[in-house]
């Protein structure tokens, strides 16, 4: 059991940190999350047999941890969600300094504009545009409809493109290859 927990944790851990620290614009809150959902993931072992969508319920058991550090952040009241992204994470692909010095100034810019979301919008959004996940899976993993899901990247997504437009951004972002 202790080799396939493991194993899950290997497989997994990458992913779900993403999508926690897509969520939460900080990379220690997001690896927190993420060692948070894998405790809880290890005391539900015995679960694992009874579930039906594998992914579905290891995003929702991140969700859930990513909400609990949201909710205690609002009560600290000393939430800083905007830092650097780790170097390690840009240089994931050999590209070039210049490439990725690009890459850098957008994810910074693109960390400000999630700031500006809000967070059940943000949610939304990741989910469907970096994980790659439906709207009936969205749904049930927020326990909201299909339709409400759509809703929320709809007007997530158009509050991305009229910060973009605000601040004169949006050639700037379609040229360069994310």
């Amino acid at each position: 059991m202790k080799e396939e927990f493991e194993t899950l944790y290997e497989q997994w851990y990458s992913r779900l940190f993403q999508l926690a620290y897509r969520i939460l614009l900080n990379e220690e809150l997001a690896q927190e999350a993420t060692q948070r959902a894998f405790i809880n993931i290890y005391r539900r072992q015995e679960q694992l047999s009874q579930v039906k969508n594998f992914r579905q319920w290891l995003y929702r058991i991140v969700l859930n941890c990513t909400m609990d550090i949201l909710r205690e952040q609002k009560r600290r009241r000393n939430h800083h969600p905007i830092q650097n992204v780790s170097e390690k994470q840009l240089a994931h692909q050999p590209d070039g300094m210049l490439k990725q010095m690009q890459r850098k100034e957008l994810q910074k810019l693109f960390q400000g504009i999630f700031q500006q979301i809000p967070t059940e919008q943000r949610m939304v959004v990741v989910l469907k545009i970096y994980h790659n996940v439906t709207f009936e899976e969205i749904g049930k993993m927020l326990q909201i409809s299909s339709n409400t899901a759509k809703s929320r990247f709809y007007r997530g997504i158009a509050l991305i493109r009229q910060i973009l437009e605000e601040k004169n951004l949006i050639e700037e972002v379609k040229t360069h290859d994310l």
